[in-house]
């Protein structure tokens, strides 16, 4: 899987960044498994947060290689449609107010984040392919991997 991005060493740190999260992890291990590596966790933790924060990197560039292997899979399925799995994740954090990018969910007291996933799945065989689009509520502002980011909308109509 390839990635096209503003400059090589950041296509690099893609690739790493895929293929530290396709390692299995312990089944007692918090988080994703890392790549056998010199660097400590916090090392490789600091520079995954550099490269997701870097202003060179933007979330709809990211998906277009998942995007690229579902079309692929897809041509090589004998399956007329394809299927769709939403999924919308509440990630509370109740008693964080030191976080300022908190959105309100449900109530004042219910902060934290709203994440809304959409799987491909090969309707041949049920296999899931990939997450086709992504999109984080956060308080100031809605993430997308779509662009231009849809509005803020309501569950059913975000599937539309």
């Amino acid at each position: 899987m390839q990635i096209k991005l503003k400059d090589e060493r950041l296509g690099k740190r893609w690739q790493k960044l895929v293929r530290s999260q396709m390692k299995s992890a312990s089944p007692l291990a918090a988080g994703v498994g890392s790549l056998p590596s010199t660097t400590q966790a916090f090392a490789a933790t600091q520079a995954a947060w550099r490269f997701y924060n870097n202003e060179r990197v933007a979330l709809p560039e990211l998906i277009v290689p998942l995007r690229d292997y579902v079309r692929e899979q897809l041509a090589a399925s004998h399956a007329p449609f394809v299927l769709v799995a939403h999924d919308w994740c509440k990630l509370s954090y109740p008693g964080q107010a030191f976080r300022e990018d908190l959105a309100e969910l449900s109530s004042k007291s219910d902060v934290g984040y709203e994440l809304t996933t959409s799987l491909a799945i090969d309707a041949a065989d049920g296999v899931p392919l990939a997450p086709v689009e992504m999109h984080m509520k956060t308080g100031p502002a809605f993430l997308s991997t779509r662009e231009p980011a849809p509005a803020a909308v309501t569950h059913l109509n975000q599937i539309l």
